[in-house]
């Protein structure tokens, strides 16, 4: 059942209809449709007992939407912020004193960072990320970063190890102290935020 406004004159094509009041029921098992479905301000789509699945509120001026996407066998569906912006984040607003609950593992796929005399991180591409030091290095001031956000780098020695990592002055540590890091080849330190 969808809540979809007063019902139009014209008669929809393709599908087997019934309408009350401000109330259209879509009685067949699919709708096909090559134009956009347009809905009111404020409108819900309901189960058959009349309680809501979902509800839509319109911003002024939209430019930018949620896509849904489908996946074929073993790939996993996605949900995506898209639009007419260039940079657009995703928020997720609970009602209340509500929380936002995971019923199974999350995670951020760990990125590989670049090797080299300078090493750059961009955390907003790769929060969690892994370098393998071919040398002594230095770690340079995080980009696109936000405050609040996790981060989490594992830092391996290469074959040779005794590899020193230097820290841009922007990360701080407990007592001013940057880490002392294991000079074991092929271990790792993880460090988080």
């Amino acid at each position: 059942m969808a809540y979809i406004g007063t019902q139009p004159a014209a008669t929809p094509t393709g599908i087997a209809t019934t309408a009350t009041s401000t109330i259209l029921t879509i009685t067949n098992t699919s709708v096909s449709s090559t134009q956009n479905i347009q809905l009111p301000n404020a409108i819900s789509i309901a189960d058959d007992s009349g309680n809501e699945y979902i509800k839509f509120a319109k911003t002024a001026s939209a430019v930018n939407e949620i896509s849904v996407t489908n996946s074929a066998t073993g790939n996993s569906p996605d949900i995506s912020a898209t639009g007419g912006d260039t940079n657009i984040g995703l928020s997720i607003t609970t009602k209340g004193t509500g929380l936002i609950k995971f019923n199974d593992g999350a995670y951020f796929p760990e990125a590989t960072l670049t090797d080299g005399a300078t090493i750059t991180w961009d955390v907003s591409a790769s929060p969690v990320a892994k370098v393998t030091l071919g040398g002594n290095r230095t770690l340079s001031a995080p980009t696109n970063g936000i405050t609040g956000q996790f981060i989490s780098l594992a830092v391996i020695q290469d074959g040779t190890g005794s590899r020193t990592l230097t820290w841009n002055s922007v990360y701080e540590f407990t007592g001013d102290t940057a880490p002392t890091l294991t000079t074991t080849i092929n271990k790792a330190d993880l460090i988080t935020k």
